[in-house]
């Protein structure tokens, strides 16, 4: 894969983390169900972290001489909370085995971008163990 083409999947992956973090900051507010207040605080940090990847992912697009994207992808948000933790689980998913794509093309001589890549999917993991426990809690299956 070549500059242009790291380029545009890093600008992919600009859009998807502007997407995650509106997402993540309005189901945060709009859930219902049994103890969305834990949920919602959940939702909440995951939001933080994704405006720290939008960072992130501006920064190496901006040391590859690219300019960062603004543009915001499509999210439906839903309100019940079990639904809305069943489709960021789903959407997590998908954004890593897209980062990862991107990571295994990235030029060994590029070790600041790669490890950039690495950390936001490692940062993803953690969000779909947290989406997972938190959906595996009987009293949100109520």
């Amino acid at each position: 894969m070549g500059t242009r083409e790291i380029i545009a999947e890093l600008n992919e992956a600009l859009t998807q983390a502007y997407t995650d973090y509106i997402r993540y900051k309005t189901q945060a507010v709009v859930i219902s169900g049994l103890d969305v207040a834990h949920v919602a605080t959940k939702l909440d940090a995951m939001a933080e972290n994704e405006e720290q990847h939008t960072t992130q992912l501006r920064e190496r697009l901006l040391a590859l001489g690219a300019v960062p994207t603004t543009n915001i992808g499509q999210s439906d948000v839903y309100t019940d909370v079990t639904k809305a933790l069943e489709v960021n689980t789903e959407v997590e998913r998908k954004a890593i085995q897209r980062l990862l794509s991107l990571w295994r093309t990235i030029p060994a001589h590029e070790v600041l971008l790669g490890e950039t890549i690495e950390h936001v999917i490692q940062d993803k993991e953690r969000h779909v163990e947290t989406l997972e426990t938190l959906r595996g809690r009987k009293f949100l299956e109520r």
